[in-house]
């Protein structure tokens, strides 16, 4: 019993008042600290989601914008605006333009 009472008086010298008090205000430093790291992780992880979200939209309408602009510029040619314009009987010039002058009085 003897050896008990020795082992309760270690733990409360240990852990008395005087030491507590000594270590509380590190205690909440350490788990503020602890709080911060791990908030700070999650953030960082939450931002990376985000960026990769955002890079995967942006190549998409990149894909997009290139698929666009060669449609556009294939049917921009003279050769396929005229098949287009020849259903509803537009024809293309055989001679050039020309340019006509009034004379002047």
């Amino acid at each position: 019993m003897k050896e008990a009472e020795k082992a309760g008086q270690q733990v409360k010298q240990w852990l008395g008042d005087d030491w507590t008090s000594r270590m509380l205000p590190y205690i909440f430093y350490l788990a503020i600290l602890g709080i911060f790291y791990i908030s700070n992780s999650h953030y960082s992880d939450k931002t990376t989601r985000k960026i990769n979200k955002v890079k995967s939209e942006v190549e998409e309408l990149r894909t997009d914008y290139t698929t666009l602009k060669a449609e556009t510029l294939m049917l921009s040619k003279r050769s396929e605006i005229a098949q287009k314009v020849a259903n509803i009987g537009i024809i293309e010039a055989d001679k050039p333009a020309y340019e006509v002058e009034m004379a002047d009085d």
